[in-house]
């Protein structure tokens, strides 16, 4: 939040405001609020930010309070290493140093060696799907198979 200088949530607290009131006075009474199942999050607060390239159209977008954000960040730094450790090695949407691109490379290696892929029998709802937008990762059941979701089917990529 602050190296982008993101905007206050709801409650329009900045961080500098908590930087003034104490980092550690504000960590102690979220983690007493969360010891003592106290805890409630703020709602987030919602604006419209233009879509780029697009005049008159715009995006939501939901600010939570910093408080809200210590929470989240903290969360995220103990449960993101267990799901890590589950997921598998062809997955790559929402995960860290993942994306899209790096997706779309595995289909350009797999490719260069002799491998095929073709639309599966499966629609991509059928799908666990890891990811969004036009290249999303995907799996099934039939692990002997890499699939990805691209336009909203299947992609299998197997040997040749």
């Amino acid at each position: 939040m602050r190296i982008n200088d993101g905007a206050p949530g709801i409650d329009k607290t900045t961080v500098a405001q908590v930087e003034e009131y104490g980092v550690d006075r504000l960590l102690d009474e979220v983690a007493a609020e969360l010891r003592e199942r106290r805890y409630r999050p703020l709602p987030a607060r919602r604006v419209l930010i233009p879509k780029p390239g697009l005049k008159d159209q715009y995006r939501p977008l939901s600010i939570p309070a910093v408080r809200d954000r210590v929470v989240q960040a903290a969360v995220k730094i103990v449960l993101e290493p267990v799901f890590e450790a589950d997921m598998a090695d062809c997955s790559f949407g929402f995960r860290p140093r993942r994306s899209a691109h790096d997706a779309l490379q595995v289909l350009i290696d797999e490719c260069a060696r002799g491998r095929r892929w073709g639309d599966c029998t499966k629609t991509a709802r059928d799908c666990t799907v890891f990811g969004s937008g036009p290249l999303s990762v995907v799996t099934e059941s039939d692990s002997s198979c890499r699939s990805m979701a691209v336009s909203g089917a299947c992609v299998r990529v197997t040997p040749v």
